[in-house]
């Protein structure tokens, strides 16, 4: 129940996102609204990890197919994108607060 959760919250988020990515144009156009973002990649993967994973708990109490497996293992490699997504962003918009060593 708590990967639901997640998902549901990553979700909303997604949603407030957009809304207010809208809400903040000066010619409102649902397309540019959508446009991918760092935030909005993040919480897109967030909410599909979670949902993976979530999925992959319920499966396994019911019956466990072979391909649930694969569910799991992609869990991983998901997580490894966000937390290095969320590192390189965060040494982009640090670098422009350090002043530069000019040799």
């Amino acid at each position: 129940a708590l990967f639901y959760v997640v998902a549901f919250i990553s979700f909303v988020q997604l949603l407030i996102c957009c809304f207010a990515e809208y809400k903040r144009l000066k010619q409102p156009n649902f397309c540019k609204a959508f446009r991918i973002t760092t935030q909005k990649f993040l919480y897109f993967v967030v909410l599909l990890a979670s949902l993976m994973r979530a999925y992959f708990f319920t499966i396994q109490e019911t019956s466990e197919p072979a391909w649930t497996y694969y569910l799991m293992s992609a869990y991983y490699p998901m997580l490894m994108t966000c937390a290095s997504l969320i590192v390189c962003f965060w040494a982009e918009v640090n670098s422009n607060f350090h002043p530069r060593i000019k040799l």
